[in-house]
């Protein structure tokens, strides 16, 4: 006897279904007929838990927002040391890229930010959120001594995030050939080379 599910649970088989195959056919190739086959249903089947393909779309993006923002949280309650939470925030993004392989397609594709002013406003709340946690952490890392006292807290924090950025595309581009976390952590410590406070007789040139 089959069992009957609810129209939660299918949104979200669905929802999980557009995540896997958006990975295998890439996010702006993929049908809803595709989704359709993939949980066992008909077309209309799909349609009538999201009535039009871009709420597929804008439930994925929040699922995925979800799993960040949770990720996110744990980093931070983990560590109390500036750096630790810097590096635990960077890793937690890490984190969710190699569990969700396809994350860096959706939300660098023109064509489903292109669907609706929603799904565009959830990618720059994104953006916006990890930039934020970012900017804040090396602000208390500043004021703590651990961080340099002359950086600037917003511009320090997109290198973070252009650091991650330029490692998923590259990460992606290469079929995932390199291990992410791995090479993200030595990319990181060259970044932090340059945040972390130097001793004052090395800034001032003297060897001790």
């Amino acid at each position: 006897m089959a069992i009957r599910r609810t129209g939660e649970e299918r949104r979200g088989e669905i929802v999980a279904a557009a995540i896997r195959l958006a990975d295998k056919y890439g996010p702006d190739r993929l049908t809803a007929d595709a989704i359709a086959r993939e949980v066992g249903l008909t077309q209309p089947g799909v349609f009538r838990h999201f009535p039009k393909k871009r709420d597929i779309w804008e439930a994925v993006v929040t699922a995925i927002g979800d799993g960040l923002r949770r990720r996110w949280a744990a980093a931070l309650a983990a560590h109390d040391a500036p750096d630790e939470r810097l590096a635990a925030l960077f890793r937690a993004q890490l984190e969710q890229i190699r569990a969700t392989p396809a994350l860096p397609a959706i939300l660098f594709s023109r064509g489903i930010a292109a669907q609706s002013k929603a799904l565009r406003a959830v990618f720059l709340s994104l953006l916006a959120d990890f930039h934020r946690l970012l900017a804040g952490t090396i602000a208390a890392g500043r004021t703590a001594g651990v961080f340099r006292k002359d950086l600037d807290d917003g511009t320090a924090a997109y290198a973070v995030v252009g650091l991650v950025q330029g490692l998923a595309v590259r990460w992606t581009l290469t079929n995932r050939q390199f291990d992410l976390l791995g090479e993200g952590e030595r990319m990181l410590g060259v970044l932090l080379f340059g945040l972390l406070a130097a001793p004052p007789a090395r800034r001032n040139g003297e060897a001790k």
